[in-house]
């Protein structure tokens, strides 16, 4: 039923993705005029084709505040504060099911405490090289810091009293601000 839908003739830098009922309109563009009007010639168009059809799109559901891409949230803005909302919480998860293997006191060594949190910081950091600006707002650092230093305290073996750059250098992993610089620059 939608092979007439992917079959309009549509500018060349949009494209219709479709997956079971649902089409987003991803548009490539240098500049937000254009992208504009590039949607407005694709939305007519669409429209056109879903009257012939007789289906009516639902207006509520055109709009995303943000999307999951590759693993990553984006939001309109591009601000990221969804995906440090979501690592954070991912992370979280990981670090008490992880905290549960390395007690503070006995346990495994510390390299061997050094891999486990390796789980925590790969989860984390996951896309950081995209989003590593996030973590310049003090707002998005207050959600991912705790969860990483929670880690570092595991590996360390050292309790909450302890600074977050001492715990660092005791437990032998960079700060995460300095982790997200490092990704950023390095790809």
């Amino acid at each position: 039923m939608y092979d007439g839908l992917l079959r309009l003739n549509i500018p060349r830098c949009v494209k219709l993705v479709a997956y079971a009922d649902d089409v987003a309109v991803v548009i490539v563009a240098k500049h937000l005029d254009e992208i504009c009007r590039l949607f407005d010639i694709t939305f007519e168009q669409v429209n056109r084709w879903m009257d012939t059809v007789n289906l009516q799109l639902a207006k509520h559901k055109t709009e995303a505040p943000h999307i999951r891409y590759s693993g990553v949230m984006l939001d309109a803005r591009l601000n990221f504060k969804q995906q440090v909302e979501y690592v954070s919480a991912k992370a979280s998860a990981v670090v008490t099911s992880l905290a549960r293997l390395m007690p503070n006191v006995g346990g495994p060594k510390q390299t061997r405490r050094l891999l486990l949190s390796s789980v925590v910081t790969s989860v984390l950091t996951y896309g950081i090289s995209i989003w590593a600006d996030a973590l310049d707002i003090q707002e998005s650092l207050k959600k991912a810091g705790p969860v990483y230093r929670a880690s570092a305290l595991r590996v360390a073996s050292a309790f909450r009293t302890i600074s977050e750059e001492a715990v660092c250098v005791i437990s032998g992993i960079l700060p995460l601000r300095v982790l997200a610089e490092e990704r950023r620059t390095l790809y």
